[in-house]
């Protein structure tokens, strides 16, 4: 195959059917990662938050930058990605600011403020996605359409959500950054760097640490295997039960994105 790399107006090609390919794809693909991770030349944003609390004692957020746009001609939901809030947020934020659309970040259930209730998702919840839909709208009267923006895990929710939608969804448009959509063999192509070292140990703090008694109180053999968990996808087969399902295979039915992203 070809590799055509655009350099300063003239163009270079590479043939190549081994090493070097490779090798470009991954070291492209960690500077990428670490750019990103790290928020590189990232807007500084100020956030005022707006959270509630919903019917099983959860709290959920939507932080909205302290600037405001003039006239927005839309709204802006923003999905972080794997256990990622308003913070790391700043290049999408400022994207849609110069759009010309209000902008929020919705925070999902420990991600940006802690748990409350004994309930998780690492790709987000339909039913939360929706309420925070439905009062993004409400903040300006319900007559700004509503735009969708996800990166990574977030486009999961995203996928899911629209799909259960379908036609009577109230969003205006839609965008995927990064996509997973089958969260049933996604995270098991992460790669050792990310997968058992820099993102599970992350994940095990981040929604784990000052929440064990918590989970614990609610499952806990779940917790522990949790625990125990040597892969991201290990984790996120343990923690179906904090999703509110039995098993793995009901939390994919009722989250895997790729069950309904023909809709």
């Amino acid at each position: 195959y070809e590799i055509r790399l655009s350099l300063v107006g003239s163009e270079m090609c590479i043939r190549d059917r081994s090493s070097f390919a490779f090798l470009g794809r991954r070291l492209s693909a960690h500077a990428q990662t670490c750019a990103y991770g790290l928020s590189w030349r990232a807007p500084r944003v100020a956030f005022a938050v707006d959270a509630w609390t919903t019917d099983d004692g959860g709290t959920l957020s939507l932080a909205w930058p302290t600037t405001s746009v003039e006239d927005p001609v839309g709204v802006a939901v923003v999905l972080p990605g794997l256990g990622g809030d308003a913070r790391g947020q700043g290049h999408a934020v400022d994207a849609c600011a110069r759009a010309g659309l209000a902008c929020c970040v919705f925070q999902r259930r420990g991600d940006g403020q802690p748990l409350t209730s004994p309930r998780f998702n690492l790709f987000g919840d339909t039913r939360d996605l929706d309420e925070a839909v439905e009062r993004a709208r409400r903040r300006f009267g319900g007559n700004l359409p509503v735009v969708l923006y996800a990166t990574s895990a977030g486009t999961g929710c995203l996928v899911r959500y629209l799909g259960e939608k379908g036609a009577t969804a109230r969003v205006a448009a839609a965008f995927c950054n990064s996509p997973g959509y089958d969260i049933a063999v996604a995270l098991t192509r992460c790669g050792a760097p990310y997968d058992s070292h820099y993102y599970l140990a992350g994940v095990k703090r981040h929604y784990l640490g000052a929440n064990g008694a918590m989970l614990a109180a609610r499952d806990a053999d779940a917790l522990a295997a949790c625990d125990k968990a040597t892969s991201l996808h290990g984790f996120l087969a343990a923690a179906a039960p904090f999703a509110g399902a039995a098993t793995f295979g009901e939390y994919l039915l009722r989250s895997n994105p790729i069950g309904t992203a023909h809709d």
